[in-house]
């Protein structure tokens, strides 16, 4: 998504330069080859790694959520993400929580992350009229307690390489909802271990995102399916 034209044009003059070029999904490294023009055997994969230790005992979901003051019993959508990009999208995750707020009344909201796009993220869960369902959680050390906390995990950036946020989620047990960009597909594999949708469409996330709600069965195993895979 940052790639400018002028940016495109000067690492296309250098790439030659290089013995391997590393991409962290096959969809980057797909990308890369295109746009920089790179031969396909001069590119590595080399998925994120993650220490799994800290998500093999995390703490119980009452503990979690009182951490956060969160409902004790309310199904909650959680984002994290931080909230200085754009391209993040926290913005469609708000819209989506709206449109899902009227279909599940007792449905709460949580993001953890910080950054300039708070104040108008917050007035937009104001004007929507969830701002007291919607949980700005800031920033923390660790995920380990936000991971244990949300039942459904949700991603829906405009552009992704691997996401260490959807890794964290998938590695706790929750199912995930993300868009179909970057690497995304190849961590959230569609109704094995998540449900994917296009980006930039609130309505979509909202009925993927309801769709579990909905099914509290399939929740499940989409979230034990995507712990496995982590």
């Amino acid at each position: 998504f940052w790639y400018t034209p002028g940016l495109l044009a000067w690492l296309r003059r250098i790439a030659p330069l290089a013995d391997r070029h590393v991409a962290n999904a096959a969809a980057i490294a797909a990308r890369i080859r295109t746009t920089l023009r790179i031969d396909p055997d001069r590119i590595e994969v080399l998925p994120n790694g993650m220490d799994l230790e800290p998500f093999r005992a995390l703490p119980a979901r009452a503990e979690a959520r009182a951490c956060f003051g969160l409902d004790p019993s309310a199904p909650i959508a959680g984002l994290l993400a931080n909230l200085n990009r754009p391209v993040k999208r926290p913005d469609l995750f708000i819209e989506a929580a709206a449109i899902i707020a009227v279909r599940h009344p007792d449905a709460r909201f949580a993001i953890l992350g910080d950054g300039s796009l708070r104040p108008d993220l917050e007035a937009r869960a104001r004007a929507l009229g969830i701002a007291d369902r919607l949980s700005f959680l800031g920033q923390r050390p660790t995920s380990r307690e936000f991971v244990a906390a949300v039942d459904i995990g949700v991603c829906p950036s405009d552009s992704e390489g691997l996401s260490n946020a959807i890794l964290e989620l998938e590695a706790a047990g929750v199912p995930m909802v993300a868009t179909r960009t970057g690497g995304n597909p190849e961590i959230v594999i569609e109704g094995e271990t998540g449900i994917l949708v296009e980006p930039g469409s609130a309505c979509d996330l909202a009925g993927a995102v309801s769709r579990l709600l909905d099914d509290p069965a399939l929740a499940r195993r989409l979230g034990a399916a995507a712990r496995a895979m982590v």
